[in-house]
């Protein structure tokens, strides 16, 4: 067993040089069959780059998370020691059993040439795995080039990497300086009221008492008098916090004068204020938190002439107050929060004068008021009545006042509203009470008329119509058709004659349903599409009617022929050549389709049993689509051109929910292909295998050598039932195959039962060509070798003891392997 050392914690300390510390950290290595080859490489003689000593018996040490044993104490100037420290362990991580141990180090230079040893240290003590010892070194040996150093255990070999080692700075620590060693004006470290605490105490030497305390267990910062803080180089002071009998106060000051003041009391009532001034030395923002009945926010400009007044509670109000000055200090914008229980907004012009009022609360509503210049009122929006008053009439202007956009005005009696264009053109006008009814005119931009809706056409109905650029009406919709008051029309009028009408009663059959007709543009021949809601030459369901150019029926949908809809399909000859019915006389609908020779070709059932779908060639059913004549699940036939069945799939044989069944046969009717849904059983004649190569069962197999992985050669696992594991070991009998998959050949045939032993993650090739990994160390392989396990985890290997390899044959090797090396080899897999 080989022990690694995990890693090593080195604090070397070198005279008045300083302090050394070196740490390093190697991963816990495992022994594995390729390591333990190269280790037997290295023991015959082989290639080692690294000078590091064949099988070495080291046991591993790792670095403690604080001191491994008593601290070192520094050496004085003239020792030339290094302080070691380690915890040994072995590779399981157990501190290394013994009392003593024989270390033996190395110093190296950056090029890795040795500079000092070996320095053995014999029977160093250890207890629990800990040693501590001092190595002694030259002084030449450390000239300020950069150095590493080396250690190796018991004889054994050297660790890798090599630990290099860096100075560090001295390092004090002050637990306390007593007063007289400083000033008597300052004290560090414990004080009252409780010396288990840290503090800081400043005193003035003229009143004999701290004047400053800084309290590490209460976390407070003391002063008796004032805190000022001066500008850069000691000038002039920019901040000062002072505490008095009215209370605290903060001020700071720019390099112009300007300042900020908080304080925590106002020398009227009492409440704390803060003041900003500006460059000039003018107050710009004072808020005060308790003026009396609230707080209250001034902004000033820089005259300082207060624009913005805040107050949390006005004076006779009790809610919130926003004033807004101008310039002249007379108010222009007002708010207030609570005015009568209302909320109220003033907007005033230059003379501030209300121009414009906003009242929440007037009779329980709001209001919106606009006077002119002097206040008089020229426009009411009264909240309670839910109006508009335009008490000097209503218009509507462009933005600068030169064109009358919209205007309302009285007209005959009735009122008017009219819209106009930027360019003063009329394009709307709405009028109500003419002809007992209101009338909608839009106009285009030539001033005609494009819209007309009238609400009284004369008849007692409303009509709208819509004209083209002629002035012609081009849509017309009357509520109810000229010479009837049955029903409402829709006319659609093109160059010369109506194209499309739509009447809410069908035209001269006693007003028994909607018709709608069609016409293209030659308004003498008849409608191209005729659509009735009632079919009054058959029946009470509605019909549609497609005629082609010369007026001739070609689609005829009807909603009820004989109780059931129906399509047909016309040919230009008048052949139906596409049928739909509703009713095929087995309680479903059939579609039919037929070709030029007047065949039936396409047959769509749906019958009370299940559909069906049939394709003939001519008068031969080649396609049959259904429900199964003997069960209830579907049939899907397919037949030659002479009638005899070659392919059949039944979705449930029986009829019992016992399952699916797939026939193919020869051109006799014989079965050649058969998979049996209900068993899995397949019956073919010949089967070929194309995406693999090998017959493979799958297997569980245990990651005790590592992770399983294609071509990897694996045994039969006797802790595990039923599973395997890598073979890890020459000549091994148990040898069960190789994991299939590995240089791009795929598995051909796998085998397994699920939830049985019998299965498992992995195809294991038990026959067939398959690669697996194999090592040639001490033979080469070439094609026709039989190969064997090998003691490299999951390899194989040549057989060259034929007298062991009975039982252990995993087959003959078909590609070759060069000595020394470890790959992939092609194997017919043939266990002996």
């Amino acid at each position: 067993m080989i022990r690694k050392l995990h890693s090593v914690a080195l604090l070397v300390a070198l005279g008045a040089s300083g302090i050394f510390s070196v740490g390093a950290r190697a991963e816990n290595t495992t022994k594995t069959p390729q390591a333990a080859a190269n280790n037997e490489r290295r023991q015959a003689g082989a290639e080692n780059p690294s000078g590091v000593p064949a099988d070495p018996a080291l046991a591993g040490a790792q670095t403690l998370a604080g001191p491994v044993g008593p601290p070192l104490p520094l050496l004085d100037e003239d020792s030339r020691r290094l302080s070691f420290q380690a915890l040994l362990t072995d590779v399981d991580g157990e501190p290394l059993a013994g009392d003593t141990v024989e270390l033996i180090f190395n110093i190296y230079n950056a090029g890795g040439a040795v500079i000092e040893g070996p320095i053995t240290m014999n029977s160093v003590s250890m207890e629990g795995g800990i040693v501590s010892v001092q190595i002694p070194v030259s002084v030449s040996t450390f000239n300020g080039e950069a150095r590493e150093i080396g250690v190796s255990l018991n004889g054994g070999v050297e660790v890798a990497p090599r630990v290099p080692l860096t100075a560090v700075a001295y390092a004090y620590r002050v637990d306390r300086v007593a007063s007289g060693e400083l000033d008597d004006a300052i004290s560090l470290g414990a004080g009252p009221p409780n010396p288990a605490s840290g503090f800081l105490l400043l005193y003035s030497a003229a009143a004999g008492g701290p004047r400053i305390s800084l309290d590490g267990s209460a976390g407070i910062v003391g002063a008796d008098g004032a805190f000022n803080v001066l500008g850069g180089g000691g000038g002039a002071v920019r901040a000062t916090m002072t505490a008095g009998a009215g209370g605290g106060r903060l001020r700071t000051e720019d390099a112009s004068g300007g300042n900020a003041v908080v304080s925590g009391g106002h020398a009227a009532n009492g409440g704390g204020f803060a003041e900003y001034y500006q460059s000039g030395g003018t107050l710009g923002i004072s808020l005060l938190g308790d003026g009396g009945s609230g707080s209250t926010l001034t902004m000033n400009d820089n005259s300082g002439d207060a624009t913005v007044q805040v107050d949390s509670q006005g004076p006779t109000t009790g809610g919130a107050v926003l004033a807004l000055n101008n310039s002249e200090g007379a108010t222009t914008v007002s708010i207030d929060a609570d005015l009568s229980d209302g909320a109220l907004v003033k907007l005033g012009n230059s003379n501030a004068a209300d121009t414009i009022v906003f009242n929440a609360d007037v009779s329980d509503a709001g209001e919106i008021s606009v006077r002119d210049g002097a206040g008089a009122q020229t426009l009411l929006a009264d909240g309670a009545a839910g109006a508009v008053r335009a008490l000097r009439g209503l218009e509507v202007l462009d933005g600068w006042g030169s064109f009358v956009l919209a205007q309302v005005f009285k007209e005959g009696g009735n009122g008017w509203f009219e819209s106009f264009a930027s360019d003063g053109e009329r394009t709307s006008k709405l009028g109500g009470g003419l002809d007992a009814g209101g009338r909608l005119l839009l106009y285009d931009a030539a001033g005609s008329v494009r819209i007309l809706a009238d609400g009284d056409d004369g008849d007692g109905a409303g009509r709208v119509e819509v004209s083209a650029d002629s002035g012609n009406a081009r849509v017309i919709l009357d509520a109810e058709r000229s010479g009837a008051d049955d029903g409402g029309s829709v006319v659609v009028i093109g160059n010369g004659g109506s194209r499309i009408k739509l009447h809410g009663s069908y035209e001269g059959v006693g007003n028994t349903g909607s018709w709608m007709e069609m016409r293209d543009g030659n308004t003498a021949t008849s409608p191209r599409i005729v659509l009735e809601a009632r079919n009054v030459d058959a029946g009470s369901g509605g019909r549609i009617r497609i005629n082609n150019g010369a007026g001739d029926n070609t689609i005829n949908l009807v909603g009820d022929a004989s109780g059931d809809g129906i399509i047909v399909v016309k040919n230009d000859s008048g052949t139906s050549t596409a049928r739909l019915m509703g009713d095929n006389g087995s309680d479903g609908g059939l579609l039919r389709l037929v070709n030029s020779l007047a065949e039936i070709t396409a047959t769509l059932s749906a019958g009370a049993d299940g559909g069906s779908l049939r394709l003939n060639n001519h008068a031969t059913e080649v396609v049959y689509l259904g429900r199964s004549g003997t069960g209830s699940g579907s049939l899907f036939e397919m037949s030659m051109s002479d009638g005899t069945d070659t392919i059949e799939l039944v979705a449930d044989v029986g009829g019992v929910g016992a399952g699916s069944i797939l026939r193919m046969r020869d051109g006799s009717g014989a079965n050649t292909v058969v998979l049996d849904g209900r068993t899995g059983w397949t019956s073919t004649k010949v089967l070929e295998i194309t995406g693999g190569s090998d017959f493979s069962e799958k297997f569980d197999v245990s990651p005790a050598q590592g992770s399983p992985r294609p071509g990897m050669v694996v045994s039969i696992d006797p802790r595990n039932p039923g599973a395997l594991v890598a073979s890890a070991t020459a000549y091994d009998r148990k040898v069960a195959g190789v994991i299939s998959g590995a240089g791009g050949v795929s598995t051909g045939m796998m085998m397994g039962q699920p939830g049985t032993l019998a299965d498992g993650s992995h195809p294991v090739a038990l026959s067939g060509r398959v690669y697996c990994y194999a090592e040639a160390r001490g033979h080469a392989i070439e094609p026709g070798d039989l190969l064997t396990t090998s003691s490299l985890a999951g390899h194989a290997m040549r057989v060259s003891d034929h007298s062991r390899s009975a039982g252990a044959v995993i087959g003959k090797a078909m590609t070759g392997l060069n000595a020394g090396q470890t790959g992939l080899v092609l194997v017919l897999v043939n266990l002996q």
